[in-house]
């Protein structure tokens, strides 16, 4: 039974982080986020996904630098998940 309620509550997290990542308010970091999380989030665990989570949370101009401009990441937790969205996107 709790087994069954950590999936519902990890379930829940992944198609809100989900949702976040795809309406962000600018179109650019929609779509990349988007479609990264779409493709990521249903393998993610739960420290992996606690990290997208707070990394969704940031400001788009700051991801925006990160991710399209190169700008240096001083948060080396979030790090990883730069890398692996460029990469996902190609960039």
């Amino acid at each position: 039974m709790a087994d069954e309620i950590l999936m519902d509550d990890i379930d829940t997290r992944r198609r809100r982080a989900a949702f976040r990542a795809a309406h962000r308010g600018t179109k650019e970091m929609d779509i990349m986020l988007g479609r990264y999380a779409a493709a990521v989030l249903p393998e993610l665990t739960d420290p992996d996904l606690a990290r997208f989570e707070l990394f969704i949370q940031l400001p788009d101009p700051e991801l925006q630098g990160w991710l399209l401009d190169g700008a240096t990441i001083p948060a080396a937790a979030f790090a990883p998940i730069v890398a692996n969205v460029r990469k996902f996107h190609g960039l």
